[in-house]
């Protein structure tokens, strides 16, 4: 027979973490929820001192956005499959591809220039993350697009923000807050007279105030102005709606083992081939990301001298959550395990940007 342990429970956030290994850093993990902004430098940024910034919209936890289903229909439920924990961001990429998914390292962390972190409005709770997500979602494949009317395309101010059509990357960014109705401050004090960070006239001179045909770089730091909307305006004004975000954990509010419809109390006795139901109920809070999975373990235990044997999987609860729920599930204790040892019975729950809790 089996002893009964059921573990405690143990939250673990995870911050960015540069590790340098020549040209390859190890797996970075940025340190926000969906729907967040995250900026960093362009790579010319430190020539004149002022520049651009680039923006995108924070995905989830797994690189690869073809892997990953969004609901673009209220009530915008998302569906991770087998996150590689490599994170990614939907963004407005530039002239060299279309508004896509990209890998977060790849794009945001490895690039020169460096990472400026991850902001929004101050105001976001679970739905309208998932809104926002949507949002950027439904823009896929649209063009990009600077705004600049001398621009060999000829485009115009409006192209920087055009549903539909095409983005810049802070017009993206813009786009998906006014999709939530946040009305920001423009930079007379005032509400700004449409949804998103900039007034409607801020947004209709964003191209260094009638000064076309010069590189970004240098137009940054002789034209534009502090109201102009431009990427590092942008992250500006996300820092002052107080808008820094700071990854959080899941949270696990029961972990409970039940056997014949009756709760296994912790130093109960079980037996091989028994059937035992699992129930568990993880919650990523009405403000997170939501919940990615659940994984259940177990692990036999061989006393003080011996320590502990291998922690096995008993299965993956992969039914993405918004919010959270009890999940329950029935496992049969293994035949081939030791009899008379005690046995510890775990889980550990997923986020969709990759923090976890687990029960230890």
């Amino acid at each position: 027979m089996y002893k009964l342990s059921k573990s405690k429970v143990l939250g673990l956030t995870i911050f960015v973490i540069l590790i340098a290994r020549g040209d390859l850093f190890a797996k970075t993990i940025p340190d926000c929820e969906i729907g967040d902004a995250v900026f960093r430098y362009k790579q010319y940024e430190d020539i004149l001192g002022v520049g651009f910034h680039h923006a995108g919209i924070y995905f989830c936890s797994h690189s690869k956005g073809d892997e990953v289903y969004v609901q673009t229909e209220d009530p915008y439920y998302i569906k991770i499959t087998g996150s590689d924990l490599q994170h990614s961001v939907i963004e407005a990429v530039g002239y060299g591809g279309p508004i896509s998914c990209q890998p977060f390292v790849e794009r945001y962390i490895i690039y020169p220039g460096g990472y400026k972190g991850a902001y929004n409005s101050g105001t976001l709770d679970a739905y309208k993350r998932r809104k926002i997500i949507a949002a950027a979602w439904e823009q896929k494949g649209k063009k990009y697009a600077t705004g600049n009317p001398r621009h060999p395309f000829n485009e115009k101010p409006t192209d920087i923000k055009s549903p539909g059509n095409s983005f810049r990357c802070d017009g993206l960014v813009e786009y998906c807050y006014e999709v939530i109705q946040y009305r920001g401050i423009d930079s007379g004090g005032n509400p700004c007279d449409n949804y998103g960070f900039f007034s409607s006239w801020e947004e209709k001179n964003c191209w260094f105030f009638g000064i076309p045909g010069i590189i970004h770089a240098v137009s940054a730091a002789f034209f534009v102005k502090k109201d102009a909307f431009y990427p590092k305006a942008l992250l500006a004004r996300m820092k002052k709606a107080s808008g820094k975000q700071l990854s959080t954990s899941p949270q696990i509010f029961s972990f409970d083992l039940y056997k014949d419809g009756k709760e296994i109390a912790e130093g109960g006795l079980l037996k091989k081939n028994d059937v035992v139901t699992v129930k568990t109920f993880v919650t990523d809070g009405d403000k997170g990301s939501g919940i990615d999975r659940v994984e259940l373990y177990y692990q036999e235990v061989y006393g003080q001298l011996l320590g502990k044997g291998t922690l096995t999987l008993i299965t993956t609860l992969d039914d993405d959550e918004d919010i959270g729920k009890e999940s329950s599930y029935d496992w049969t204790v293994p035949s081939t395990t030791i009899t008379f040892l005690d046995c510890e019975v775990s889980a550990v729950a997923y986020d969709r940007t990759g923090n976890t809790i687990r029960t230890v």
